[in-house]
């Protein structure tokens, strides 16, 4: 009884702030203890109580704390410390073999997808310049040809345009290809 005592109160210390979580623990523990201490009675004598089995209990108890609670409690640290260091180096491994190449993969995915679209991008909008160079050269010629005043007019208008152009760059160069991050 020592022995399962000392470790239910090594794995619940954690658990000492949560007051109620820890007190609803400790209940069920003291009466599973008393469970399987009724069971083990009931298969040896048939379920009688006597004052002698408290005794032994106790005696049991004492004896436990006096010669071997200590030497326990320091195996028992050491074994939990075995534990946590495996889970960790299981966990590291998991995470060089499994997590790692995955996201090594995404990576990869994502750069070329991002270059297919820099790369998609930039065709289109040559063609597009291609297709309308000639627009522009018409719309040049008559831009000559108009009022002094009426070209003032457009060039405020341009102004407006270079604005939006240059903010529509700015978002089109934060979501393509940047090379290295």
């Amino acid at each position: 009884m020592g022995i399962v005592l000392d470790t239910f109160r090594r794995l619940t210390r954690s658990l000492a702030k949560r007051q109620l979580l820890f007190a609803f623990l400790e209940v069920c523990f003291w009466l599973t203890q008393t469970f399987i201490l009724f069971f083990l009675l009931f298969l040896v004598n048939g379920g009688e109580l006597r004052g002698y089995i408290f005794v032994a209990v106790l005696l049991g108890f004492s004896a436990y704390q006096a010669l071997a609670a200590t030497v326990y409690k320091r195996l028992l640290e050491w074994f939990i410390r075995a534990i946590i260091y495996i889970y960790q180096l299981f966990s590291s491994i998991i995470h060089a073999i499994v997590i790692l190449p995955i996201l090594f993969c995404v990576k990869v995915v994502w750069i070329c997808l991002r270059a297919i679209v820099y790369a998609v991008l930039a065709i289109v909008f040559f063609i597009l310049r291609v297709l309308f160079a000639p627009i522009k050269w018409i719309f040049k010629v008559i831009y000559q040809r108009l009022p002094v005043n009426f070209q003032k007019y457009l060039h405020k208008l341009a102004g407006f345009y270079s604005t939006i152009t240059n903010i529509g760059k700015e978002w089109l160069k934060s979501i393509t290809f940047k090379g290295r991050e």
